[in-house]
C-alpha cells in the first residue's frame, strides 16, 4: 500500500506506525512493503511522506478519470500467473521467519504462515453492498472470511465494524479489539498565511465551496450530490461549487451531468492533492459533503470537524458514532434532502454557521493516535498470550 498514494487505509497504517514506535520502545518493529521486510524506523516513515506529499494535478476530463479508475481498480492484473503467486508468497513466508506477529493492516496477509496474525478489518462493505465493488473482490473476499473470522483475535475501527463482524462472521464480540483512528494534526481551524494563494489558484473563494473527500468510487455516493446539485440554479452552482478530493477507485458514473457540471465549473474534480491543499481547502470551505453509502469509520468526517467545520453526513450508524451532536445527518438516498442541506448551508453561511464550530473541533479532539496505538499494542501482547 506504499507504494501508490495514500488513501484511507494507507493513511491509518503510516500514523499508526508512528505512534507505535513511541509506544512500544521494547518491541522490534519491522514494516512488510510487499517485496521485502525492513525496519520500521524514521527513514522509512520519511520516504513515505516524501513520496506522498508531491502535487498530483485533477484529471482534465471525466473520460481521464475513468480511465484512471479502471487502472487503480482493486484487481486490476486478473491474469497473474500462478509462478507468480507462488513466488510472492515463498518470499512474504521467507521475510516472516522470526517474526511472532504480523498486523494485517489492509484485512489480509499476503499468504497465511507460521506466525500469528492479527487482521484490521475496515469494513465489511464488500459483504453488506457487494454492488459497490467490482464482481472479482466480491469473490475473492468472500472465500477468506472464514480464515479472518478463525483468528484468535480481530482488529476493527469502530464500534459500528465491531457489531458488523460479530454479526456477519459470527465472531464472539470480545474477541474484537475497536481503535479508533486518530486525527492527522495538519488539519486545525486556525487559518495559515498561505491558505488564501492556495484557494486562488484554484479558482475558488473562501466559504463559497462545498468539499466532498474520498475514493471516487460507487460506495461514497457521489451521484447523490449530483441529484442535489442538479436542483440548483445554475447560477447558484456556479457560485457554489463543489470540490471532489480523491483519487479514482473503480467503476463509473453513467450519470451525464457530472461532465455538464464540470464544463460549467459547478464540480471540480481535483484528483489527488497533498496534506498542505487539502488542509487549506477544508478550513474555507462551507463545509463537508459524506454521502457515503457505508463507512467503517469515514475519516473525512474527522478531518473536516478538527478544521473546524460542521459537516453534512449520511445517516448511517457509524457515522452518528463518529460525528454525534458536532455534525448534520441526511439520508444517503435523500437527493432533496442533500438539496436541502446544500440551500440552508448557502443562505446561513454568515449567520447561523459559527466558524470555526467550537463543537466539531472538540470532538475531533476525541480521536488520537496515542490512544490508538495504546490500544494495538494491548492487541498484540494478548494475541502473543495466546500462541503460547
Amino acid at each position: 500500500m506504499f507504494r501508490e498514494r495514500l488513501s484511507g487505509i494507507g493513511y491509518y497504517s503510516l500514523f499508526l506506525m508512528e505512534a507505535l514506535l513511541a509506544a512500544m520502545p521494547e518491541a522490534t518493529l519491522s514494516v512488510y512493503d510487499g517485496f521485502s521486510c525492513r525496519p520500521l524506523d524514521e527513514a522509512f516513515l520519511q520516504a513515505v511522506r516524501s513520496r506522498n506529499d508531491e502535487e498530483r494535478s485533477a484529471p482534465a476530463t471525466l473520460r481521464q478519470t475513468i480511465r484512471r479508475a479502471i487502472l487503480y481498480a482493486g484487481f486490476r492484473t486478473p491474469g497473474i500467473g500462478p509462478a507468480y503467486r507462488v513466488a510472492k508468497h515463498s518470499r512474504f513466508r521467507s521475510a516472516m521467519k522470526g517474526v511472532d506477529l504480523f498486523h494485517a493492516l489492509n484485512f489480509l496477509p499476503p499468504c497465511s504462515g507460521r506466525f500469528a496474525c492479527l487482521p484490521t478489518v475496515h469494513d465489511l462493505s464488500v459483504i453488506r453492498h457487494p454492488e459497490t465493488h467490482p464482481a472479482e473482490r466480491v469473490k475473492w473476499m468472500g472465500a477468506r472470511l472464514s480464515w479472518i473470522a478463525a483468528q484468535p483475535w480481530l482488529n476493527t475501527v469502530s464500534n459500528f465494524s465491531a457489531g458488523e463482524i460479530a454479526d456477519v462472521l459470527g465472531v464472539d464480540p470480545s474477541r474484537i479489539g475497536v481503535t479508533y483512528p486518530g486525527l492527522n494534526p495538519v488539519y486545525a481551524p486556525e487559518p495559515e498565511d498561505g491558505d488564501a494563494a492556495v484557494i486562488a489558484a484554484l479558482g475558488l473563494h473562501a466559504e463559497r465551496y462545498f468539499i466532498a473527500v474520498g475514493t471516487i468510487e460507487p460506495r461514497k455516493n457521489l451521484a447523490v450530490l449530483l441529484g442535489a446539485f442538479a436542483a440548483l440554479p445554475a447560477s447558484t452552482r456556479r457560485e457554489h461549487p463543489l470540490v471532489v478530493l480523491g483519487q479514482p477507485g473503480w467503476g463509473k458514473t453513467k450519470d451525464e451531468r457530472l461532465q455538464t457540471f464540470v464544463d460549467e465549473g459547478s464540480v471540480r474534480i481535483l484528483g489527488y492533492r497533498n496534506e498542505t491543499t487539502v488542509a487549506a481547502l477544508y478550513r474555507n470551505a462551507l463545509t463537508l459533503l459524506f454521502p457515503s453509502i457505508y463507512e467503517g469509520f469515514g475519516m473525512p468526517t474527522v478531518e473536516a470537524m478538527a478544521s473546524g467545520l460542521r459537516p453534512v453526513l449520511s445517516d448511517v450508524p457509524v457515522m452518528r458514532e463518529v460525528g454525534g451532536s458536532a455534525a448534520d445527518f441526511v439520508h444517503p438516498h435523500d437527493a432533496s434532502g442533500w438539496r436541502l442541506a446544500l440551500e440552508e448551508r448557502i443562505e446561513g453561511a454568515q449567520s447561523r454557521y459559527a466558524r470555526p464550530d467550537s463543537g466539531a473541533v472538540a470532538r475531533a479532539g476525541h480521536f488520537g493516535w496515542d490512544e490508538n496505538a495504546r490500544r494495538t499494542a494491548d492487541l498484540y501482547r494478548r494475541c502473543l498470550l495466546d500462541r503460547r
